[in-house]
């Protein structure tokens, strides 16, 4: 693991900014295959001001966007498992783009609906759309579409919300 990679990994912005300064290599990938940017993407929601501002300066100095992980994760693809929608956004921005599939079954936008940290994150499910996510692209394994999965949550969370009130209520 590199100076940066460590850097990012705990979060350190002034020690990315030094190291960036200093001429390290945001193209540099760990034994996970994965760059500074990866690192970055994946850190908690808990530290979105620090990873904000290290996304930021790794894009300034020309970090890699569409790079895959051993996992084959892209960071826009670890910023919406995290549910970082200004991440992702500025991803986006810097020319980062969905790719049809995930490694494995289903699209980005169907991950993006089934992960726990996403749930009712809408603004990561519009930006995927907006970003040319297909919403029919299905689950290889399922066969279900992320459309199709968001009503089945939709429909959940309307039958939890009705049994919850009919409780308060006495009903």
């Amino acid at each position: 693991m590199s100076d940066l990679h460590a850097a990012c990994s705990r979060a350190d912005v002034e020690k990315v900014f030094e190291l960036l300064r200093g001429g390290a290599k945001t193209s540099c990938v760990n034994v996970r295959m994965e760059t500074p940017l990866h690192v970055a993407c994946a850190l908690s929601r808990d530290r979105t001001e620090e990873k904000m501002e290290i996304v930021k300066q790794l894009l300034l100095h020309d970090a890699p966007l569409k790079e895959e992980n051993e996992r084959g994760r892209t960071p826009l693809m670890l910023a919406c498992e995290t549910a970082s929608a200004d991440v992702a956004t500025a991803l986006k921005e810097n020319g980062a783009g969905p790719r049809a599939r995930y490694p494995g079954n289903g699209s980005r936008l169907y991950e993006a609906v089934l992960s726990r940290a996403c749930s009712g994150q809408l603004d990561i499910m519009r930006l995927l759309l907006e970003a040319g996510a297909d919403p029919n692209v299905a689950d290889t394994e399922s066969g279900e579409t992320p459309l199709m999965r968001a009503a089945w949550i939709a429909r959940r969370h309307l039958e939890n919300n009705s049994r919850a009130a009919r409780t308060a209520s006495g009903a």
